[in-house]
């Protein structure tokens, strides 16, 4: 059984890439003929520094040196698993030529685990167009469903949903974890003693609720927990107030194998609220049954209500009705009743007393942590404009791409993609790239502070310059490779004309996911939900 992993670790410089390459190529860890280096690399030795040479050579080439360096997969298999080394070297290598065919991966099989498991590492740019590395959600699927194909094909087993290794299913409540992160987090006895009272407080409540409402309510007011749960949005948020500990829904319930998905969720509010309504209506025909007899009671007790005259039988004088026999008349039932009321009274108010202290206390904690947060933290300017800059540079580098690719589509790829009907997968992958781009661009406008947004829309002017120079420089670069192409004056005129055709576009990113998917058939992002920096407790 096998499992591929995306490793989320950011590589943004050559340090990082070198000590990323040195990590996986360690001696101690590999050997030489459990090593292979996919696409352009001709040396016959596979080394560390000359897979370094070999990566930054290809970076160099089209000036694309910054960013992200590489992509690292590991794909492992289970201790229990028959494959050898040089088998899972081989599927590594044939994984890696199908599902990254213009980029050049570098593979090693590791040999100092009790389960075989081998990295791969994808240069960010391709050697074959010098286009930089991108994987949507989907597309690492589907290279997943690769992976398990050629297992398959081998004989060997492939994981399923809901099982173990052996085939067995995985029982309700059993903790468990996906990714490495999460993994660690469970070792931490207050992360995992976090996610185990987040856990147990929804099954409490859940088995109460009857609505939305009153679950986020109850989990807030009883157990400290706030929960995110926004109907455009498709996964539901849980924060311990306590120890700040965050987990979604989804995550919770494949760490804990139980279902605390939205539907189930719902369905179980409303077989509460049947319930509760059941219960109700068997109530209102007791208490209905009960109004006819205590009507029947107040009747008898005003017949025998007068103070001067005794009409009490000799039976009713020994009834032991509301006391002891003979000291005690009918009269006096309701009074008991009262007495009973009164009681009952007293109970609920003490209740709504300790109600009211915990809610007092709850309210207090967050009178602090507002204080202590969002528009409140009290910044000095230079963190503004650090935090500020950040913003700028992303929200520019992600216009930039988009020129770039707007630049590329009107002047290469369009005007030949009638007489070179196989252009048609790079148009499209030029049109996703761009409804990323617009994404995350959205992204970024909803959820940065409004104070910083407007200081980093100031400093964009000044960084819109230099990006645009280097874009335009590689431009030309792409102009001479391709031989046929437009003359310097054309590609500036052509450029210039696609910056302000751009940036009409980008004046309403909304507008422009919306035209985008109408136009290519492509489902609309879901947009993020909207979690301001430095505002949320």
């Amino acid at each position: 059984m096998s499992v591929v992993k995306s490793a989320n670790t950011p590589c943004n410089t050559k340090a990082g890439l070198k000590g990323t390459i040195e990590y996986i190529f360690a001696e101690k860890k590999t050997k030489q003929e459990l090593c292979f280096v996919t696409g352009d690399y001709m040396e016959l030795e596979v080394t560390p520094n000359k897979i370094l040479r070999n990566f930054m050579e290809t970076k160099e080439l089209f000036g694309k040196t910054d960013k992200r360096q590489c992509k690292q997969f590991i794909i492992s298999w289970h201790e229990d698993s028959p494959i050898t080394h040089e088998e899972a070297l081989e599927i590594c290598k044939e994984w890696a030529e199908k599902a990254f065919p213009d980029f050049t991966c570098a593979i090693a099989i590791h040999t100092d685990r009790k389960h075989v498991h081998g990295h791969v590492l994808v240069n960010s740019v391709s050697y074959v167009d010098g286009t930089k590395y991108h994987m949507d959600p989907w597309e690492l699927t589907k290279v997943k469903e690769m992976c398990d194909e050629m297992n398959m094909e081998r004989g060997f087993s492939v994981t399923e949903k809901g099982k173990h290794f052996d085939g067995t299913e995985i029982e309700p409540g059993t903790i468990r974890s996906y990714d490495k992160k999460t993994f660690v987090a469970l070792g931490n006895p207050n992360r995992e003693s976090a996610i185990a009272y987040i856990a147990a407080a929804i099954l409490d409540v859940k088995n109460t609720a009857t609505s939305k409402e009153a679950f986020i309510q109850e989990l807030e007011l009883e157990y400290g927990i706030t929960t995110s749960w926004e109907d455009g949005r498709k996964y539901i948020t849980f924060t311990d107030t306590d120890s700040g500990i965050k987990i979604r829904n989804n995550k919770l319930g494949n760490t804990v194998t139980l279902d605390f998905t939205k539907g189930a969720l719902l369905h179980e509010f409303e077989r509460n609220k049947e319930l509760q309504n059941e219960r109700a209506n068997e109530k209102a025909k007791h208490d209905e049954g009960r109004g006819v007899l205590e009507e029947r009671i107040r009747e008898i007790t005003g017949k025998y209500a007068t103070t001067d005259t005794d009409h009490r039988t000799a039976a009713e004088k020994n009834s032991t009705v509301g006391g002891n026999s003979g000291n005690c008349t009918f009269r006096e039932w309701p009074v008991e009743r009262l007495a009973g009321k009164v009681a009952d009274n007293e109970q609920r108010t003490n209740r709504l007393v300790e109600w009211s202290k915990r809610a007092i206390r709850k309210l207090g904690t967050y009178l602090n942590r507002f204080r202590n947060s969002g528009s409140e933290r009290k910044l000095t300017m230079s963190e503004l404009e650090w935090e500020a800059r950040q913003v700028a540079e992303r929200l520019e580098e992600r216009r930039i791409f988009y020129i770039h690719n707007e630049y590329d589509l009107k002047t290469f790829l369009l005007p030949i993609i009638a007489r070179r009907p196989d252009f048609k997968e790079d148009v499209d992958k030029m049109y996703r790239q761009q409804l990323t781009l617009l994404d995350d661009i959205r992204y970024e406008l909803n959820n940065t502070d409004p104070i910083i947004l407007i200081l980093a829309q100031s400093m964009r002017p000044k960084l819109r310059a230099e990006h645009e120079a280097k874009t335009f420089q590689s431009i030309l670069m792409h102009e001479e490779c391709r031989g046929d192409g437009l003359t310097p004056e054309e590609s500036k005129r052509e450029f210039l004309a696609t910056c302000k055709e751009s940036d009409e576009v980008l004046k309403d990113v909304e507008t422009a996911i919306d035209k985008l998917c109408v136009s290519r058939g492509y489902e609309k992002p879901e947009p993020y939900p909207v979690m301001r920096r430095g505002r949320h407790c």
